[in-house]
């Protein structure tokens, strides 16, 4: 990928920007977009059941990670996020906000 290092394994594609920004992701050949307007993406994994990431703050300043997944299929999904669990339902993307402590392993599974 394009400012980004790229792994498979095991039909699991792990996505590591590497473009100095790291706010968006893109997986063209499922349609998948995730992007922060807080926070910076870590890594992100796509795999047949969803998208598993890691927010992080280099500077220090940012309390609440925001970001958006789009291009879900149209379903019931569960987020994950520290020791919250919940039931959303998507039609398209997925808007989210959460403590930057959280965000560290954040989880987006379709059920």
């Amino acid at each position: 990928g394009a400012g980004c290092r790229v792994e498979e394994n095991s039909g699991r594609i792990r996505v590591t920007p590497h473009d100095g920004l790291r706010k968006v992701v893109v997986y063209p050949e499922k349609k998948l977009r995730v992007r922060l307007t807080q926070g910076e993406i870590d890594w992100v994994t796509f795999d047949a059941r969803g998208v598993e990431m890691s927010v992080v703050d280099t500077t220090g300043l940012v309390k609440t990670a925001a970001l958006s997944v789009s291009g879900l299929e149209p379903g019931s999904y569960r987020v994950r996020h520290g020791r919250a669990s919940k039931m959303v339902t998507v039609l398209g993307t997925l808007d989210l906000t959460m403590p930057m402590a959280e965000a560290k392993a954040v989880k987006v599974e379709k059920v």
